[in-house]
């Protein structure tokens, strides 16, 4: 049988993750990991773009950035990898104790996770500031 989160919250005493999750009432512990991971594979997902850019506007943002803050980003990524993989392990093992614990430890960081994520999304942002007429595209298309 599935327990909810708020069940397990209260016998556990774990964090209360809403602040950083929008979920329903009836969530389960499976439910706040996997809300976890999507998150942490999104958020690798665009870090992986600023330190190895595949496209024009990915390239365009990674340009605000210098190589030591580069470095950084790849092992903010490696970081947020390593935790996706730690969620995605969980989802297969199904081991509610190495969920409990996985949880806690992600509710622990979140906080630093999301400061460097806004601290990033800020900085990407001076890219768009700064290419205000389209200049990046214009010279790349001739």
């Amino acid at each position: 049988m599935k327990r909810s989160y708020q069940d397990l919250l209260k016998a556990h005493n774990l964090p209360d993750v809403q602040p950083w999750l929008t979920l329903d009432d009836e969530l389960t512990l499976a439910d706040v990991r996997s809300a976890f991971q999507d998150k942490l594979f999104s958020y690798a997902d665009m870090v992986n773009q600023l330190v190895r850019p595949e496209d024009l506007n990915a390239m365009m943002e990674a340009q605000v950035f210098d190589e030591l803050e580069r470095e950084q980003l790849d092992t903010f990524y490696n970081q947020l990898m390593l935790r996706a993989k730690d969620c995605l392990l969980a989802e297969i093992e199904a081991n509610e104790e190495e969920e409990l614990s996985l949880v806690r430890q992600l509710c622990t960081e979140w906080p630093g996770v999301v400061r460097e994520m806004q601290r990033i999304v800020r900085k990407t942002k001076q890219a768009y500031q700064q290419n205000k007429a389209g200049v990046h595209m214009v010279s790349y298309l001739g």
